[in-house]
């Protein structure tokens, strides 16, 4: 029995030194049937019982038959259950683990009868310390062998209940109204804090001897800070954003130095731009010191792509998965065989984290910038205007000598992957209306085709807010989760911080989307005008439409929007705002009166002044906001309406009072309102009257 333990630990540790081992081949573990119908005989699993050792007996031998090809002989194995239990150490272990659920995960292959959650769990409380103790044994034999278990059973636990059960259930849905909401009931048992941790905290890597090598967690890391990268440089609107983001502590966990960045860029695009672009295609097959200078720099102005924005092919699409690998298994290992196979899963969990967390719909689109040229003598000013609003999105005019107007003009590209491209929408309203006029689809009301908000919803690092620990309730000192995974941080380390990220986290995220498509008064579909297609007119402007609108946009409309997730820099921008108020006499009156009547009187010093002057001005900025999207939804409503009898205003009006919609005055600007106007003056109206809305008290 020895000898042949032995040289089955030799076999395995030959699978991880040489990378023989291909989870993707047919011949591979957990092919064969499963022996679940033995399982379920076995009352217990000791080391007495005769069956399992001569079964065990069995498969060694068969295991050791096919040394020095791919892996395991088909279905020999009772489950995954087996080579974790016989693996010679942790890292042999985790090989056979993270290669059976990579295939797992990505390939959507039914491994749940091979991990068998219940059988592997059966066999960690066998040999438990828990166990040893209520039978009088000894603990220690089987210390390691129980480690292994309980180590691959949480693993498997938080990889099934995070990236397949979850995932798999929200990937086949849209995001609107009854059916998110199955998704979001399903999701309150797995999507936790502690969870999160375990996976982009204490996913370990593999140990060759004295390597030691990047773990699972650092490099799903990596894929999410390259992912980010990658979208914000693909669009010349995010020039100042992808600035910030590059000056991060966080930026050099992707590269060391400028070289290395522009070495790695230029390989990405040599291997996916020829198969996007017909004026790269030349390039195809070259490396990057095959170019010429000319053509280095033309490499170099065209930025790189952004799978989640740009239409790809099945080349560019490998290449890209390659070009990640790479940075993932970067250093001194990254031909390593099993290495590349580890990367490969992370590059899979990497990606499946970016939808989750809703980052492939924050770099779902893309601007392109081009110049158009129009011939001043051959249209009047009201086409010209027409044309520059209406058609090209109008960003700058230049006046040039000559007859002839240049305009910077933005075209977006939205590729939206079928199954998020409704939230797609949500985080770029704007862009939406500039791809639907350029593509000659049905843009909305006018209100919303001409005042669309930047942002209704933001993606999950972006909307967290992490309290700092000093002054947990203080709005002037949270950061964003975004923030701190720019500073360096990763998801795992802000996860594992108990005290300021609570337990609500990611649900709040999910209560976030289902206000935003809630079937009856989401406040996109409110915003947009879908919601009142083809309703009764008599039911637009109801009390209870207007009530379940407000507490909509209350829900979603809240300070990320404002800041865009950037809240150190977004205070920063207002600095003189709140110095002003933190100077301000009756401010600091009202504010000495709140701190006096605390259970323990707290003397208010220049910083509690500046924390509460801080958070007053976010707050009136959102409030002004939420004002603004009512505005929309409002004048959406009555352009629904059309030209209507007097009364008829008269009485909805009436209604939006009753339930303090907007503030008195600015409802009553609204009776006489012009919608038949020609587009420019109403334009111009409703401009004045999202202003006069903006500052409404109700």
């Amino acid at each position: 029995m020895t000898e042949d333990k032995d040289r089955g630990d030799e076999s395995q540790a030959n699978f991880v030194a040489h990378g023989q081992f291909n989870p993707h081949h047919e011949g591979n573990i957990g092919q064969g049937p499963t022996l679940t119908n033995n399982l379920k005989s076995m009352a217990r699993f000791d080391d007495n019982d005769e069956a399992l050792q001569r079964q065990q007996q069995r498969a060694r031998e068969e295991f050791l038959n096919k040394k020095g090809k791919e892996g395991p002989p088909d279905g020999k194995y009772d489950s995954i259950v087996d080579l974790i239990a016989e693996a010679k150490n942790e890292s042999v272990a985790r090989l056979y683990l993270y290669s059976a659920m990579g295939r797992w995960i990505d390939n959507g292959d039914d491994w749940s009868t091979r991990f068998n959650i219940e059988e592997l769990s059966k066999r960690a409380s066998i040999i438990s310390p828990e166990v040893a103790f209520l039978s009088g044994e000894k603990w220690g034999a089987d210390k390691e062998k129980y480690e292994r278990l309980s180590n691959a059973l949480t693993v498997v636990q938080d990889l099934n209940l995070v990236f397949i059960k979850y995932y798999g259930f929200y990937r086949n849905i849209s995001a609107s109204g009854k059916v998110f909401q199955a998704a979001f009931a399903q999701e309150a048992e797995f999507m936790v804090p502690e969870r999160f941790a375990r996976v982009y905290a204490d996913l370990l890597g593999f140990k060759e001897d004295d390597k030691e090598w990047k773990s699972v967690s650092e490099q799903i890391d990596i894929y999410v800070r390259a992912s980010i990268y990658l979208g914000l440089q693909s669009d010349p609107r995010f020039k100042k954003d992808l600035k910030w983001y590059k000056e991060g502590k966080g930026f050099k966990k992707l590269f060391a130095n400028d070289a290395d960045e522009l070495d790695w860029v230029r390989r990405y695009k040599l291997k996916t731009l020829p198969n996007l672009s017909n004026d790269f295609a030349p390039y195809k097959g070259k490396n990057v010191d095959d170019l010429s200078p000319d053509q280095l720099k033309h490499l170099d102005s065209e930025p790189a792509m952004n799978r989640y924005a740009d239409p790809g092919d099945g080349a560019s699409v490998k290449a890209i998965k390659e070009m990640l690998v790479e940075l993932m298994t970067r250093g001194k290992y990254k031909d390593n065989t099993t290495m590349a196979k580890q990367a490969q899963f992370a590059f899979d969990l990497g990606d499946k984290t970016f939808k989750i967390f809703g980052l492939d719909a924050m770099y779902g689109t893309k601007g392109l910038e081009f110049l158009v040229k129009i011939n001043l003598d051959r249209v009047d000013e009201v086409t010209k205007l027409n044309y520059v609003v209406k058609k090209l999105n109008y960003v700058e005019v230049f006046a040039l000598k000559g007859e002839y107007e240049v305009l910077e003009t933005t075209k977006i590209v939205n590729e939206g992957y079928p199954w998020n491209q409704s939230i797609v929408d949500a985080m770029h309203p704007d862009d939406k209306v500039t791809y639907n006029r350029q593509s000659s689809y049905f843009v909305g009301a006018k209100v919303w085709e001409w005042f669309a908000p930047k942002n209704i919803m933001v993606d999950f690092l972006h909307m967290l807010p992490v309290s700092n620990a000093e002054f947990p309730d203080s709005k002037f000192l949270t950061r964003s989760a975004f923030e701190l995974v720019r500073d360096g941080q990763t998801i795992g380390d802000i996860m594992k911080n108990e005290a300021s990220v609570g337990d609500w986290a990611y649900r709040a995220y999910l209560i976030r989307i289902l206000f935003t498509y809630k079937e009856d008064f989401g406040a996109i579909l409110a915003l947009t005008n879908e919601l009142e297609r083809g309703k009764q007119t008599e039911g637009l402007i109801s009390a209870k439409f207007l009530e379940n609108v407000e507490k909509s946009i209350h829900i979603v409309c809240r300070n990320w929007i404002v800041t865009g997730g950037r809240f150190e820099e977004w205070f920063k921008d207002h600095k003189v705002e709140i110095d002003k108020q933190a100077n301000d006499p009756n401010f600091l009156k009202d504010l000495n009166e709140k701190y006096s009547k605390k259970v323990i009187p707290i003397t208010v010093t220049g910083k509690i002044a500046e924390m509460e002057a801080a958070e007053n001005v976010l707050s009136g900025y959102v409030t002004k906001e939420k004002n603004r999207w009512k505005a929309i939804v409002w004048l959406t409503g009555l352009s629904f309406m059309g030209t209507v009898r007097s009364t008829q205003r008269d009485d909805v009006v009436r209604v939006a009072k009753r339930v303090r919609f907007l503030d008195p005055n600015v409802l009553d600007a609204s009776l006489n309102f012009n919608f038949s106007q020609n587009d420019d003056l109403l334009r111009k109206d409703m401009e004045k009257f999202i202003k006069l809305a903006e500052f409404s008290k109700q």
